[in-house]
């Protein structure tokens, strides 16, 4: 579980990188792809807090970084069609890191999505090229089941590309 004081760094850390992202525009991926990480953690070490002063400090930072994850929804778009086509490139030689990445990709646009509800709006994501995400998931992850020690601690069951062709009981 994190400290408040972990958390207030967490999301400092992530508005730093939706800010650097945009102030990087020729080359934003790194910063998105470590902002993308960013949201992941949050999530997982602090899902199961109750509802408190850590809940409030997150929600508070997510406000405070919407905008500037809103303007960086377009790169996330070239960055999940960049993860994709390199995934492609090396899905028959590597055994699962491929899809490793395309489901860490997933869940992390999905927590993202859920972190930020209040703020951006679905339709905006359409920019993130999560349909396209979604269809290659589909298409290449669809014949075998994912090892368990891939996926991470405190995955969802509702994200469900983990556990593909059947989604978890």
């Amino acid at each position: 579980m994190m400290s408040e004081e972990q958390v207030e760094k967490l999301l400092s850390h992530l508005s730093a990188q939706w800010m650097l992202a945009l102030e990087n525009r020729s080359a934003p991926t790194p910063f998105v792809q470590q902002a993308l990480a960013d949201v992941f953690e949050l999530y997982i070490a602090t899902q199961d807090i109750p509802v408190g002063s850590i809940k409030d400090k997150i929600e508070e930072g997510i406000k405070a970084s919407a905008t500037l994850a809103e303007s960086c929804l377009e790169y996330i778009g070239s960055y999940v069609s960049d993860e994709i086509w390199k995934c492609y490139a090396t899905w028959e030689q590597e055994d699962w890191k491929s899809w490793q990445t395309l489901c860490r990709i997933r869940s992390q646009l999905e927590i993202m999505k859920m972190l930020y509800q209040s703020y951006i709006s679905a339709e905006k994501y359409e920019q993130t090229e999560l349909t396209l995400l979604d269809q290659t998931i589909d298409e290449n992850c669809g014949s075998g089941y994912l090892p368990g020690e891939y996926i991470p601690t405190g995955i969802p069951a509702t994200h469900f590309w983990w556990w593909l062709p059947e989604k978890p009981s």
